[in-house]
């Protein structure tokens, strides 16, 4: 699993240190995953930032069918640098994952 984590996250060009800050986890926590296994909910979390499965991610599927959120969404990033486009899809996570917490809030409210 830490492979295809880390393969993700160079495609990205994200550090593990900087995906675990921006996930809420201890820094270095993810460098331990090569020799602990992470909750399901870490596990998700990540799936969820890399838009992929956790199947994916603990190589039950080949295959990540990656999109990034531009091809998603169909925005046209072509004016954009590879950095921005980069900033581009940590904002769209960021926003994924509070738009989640909300509707999970209003949840735990009813």
């Amino acid at each position: 699993m830490f492979e295809r984590l880390k393969e993700l996250a160079d495609k990205r060009g994200i550090s593990l240190s900087d995906l675990a800050t921006s996930l809420g986890f201890a820094e270095k926590s993810i460098y331990g995953w090569k020799k602990v296994k992470p909750s399901i909910d870490k596990i998700q979390a990540v799936a969820d930032f890399f838009n992929v499965s956790t199947d994916y991610l603990l190589g039950r599927e080949h295959s990540s069918t990656h999109q990034t959120y531009a091809q998603f969404f169909r925005v046209d990033t072509s004016d954009l640098t590879d950095s921005e486009k980069r900033e581009f899809e940590e904002e769209m996570a960021a926003m994924s994952r509070f738009i989640a917490e909300r509707i999970r809030a209003k949840k735990s409210k009813k």
